[in-house]
């Protein structure tokens, strides 16, 4: 995912905690560079919310990176 620049939206539902290095395989290690967010049932709504901006946010500058490369045309579309 990361190669393919693909969005990454690391999540820690509850209690979880965020796995050390040593504690994943080689081909995980590199989703460390994200900040999870952490999400737990009195902050569910606003947590998701706030999600729902970020995804947003990168659907559009994935869009406006699409018109650019296509010369400025719009209605390109971004796959999720």
């Amino acid at each position: 995912m990361i190669r393919q620049r693909k969005a990454i939206f690391p999540l820690l539902v509850e209690s979880a905690r965020l796995s050390e290095a040593a504690e994943l395989p080689k081909e995980l290690r590199a989703l460390l560079r994200f900040q999870a967010t952490m999400i737990d049932n009195p902050g569910w709504r606003a947590t998701m919310q706030l999600l729902i901006r970020e995804n947003e946010a990168v659907i559009r500058q994935q869009r406006n990176a699409g018109d650019k490369r296509a010369g400025g045309t719009s209605g390109s579309s971004v796959e999720p």
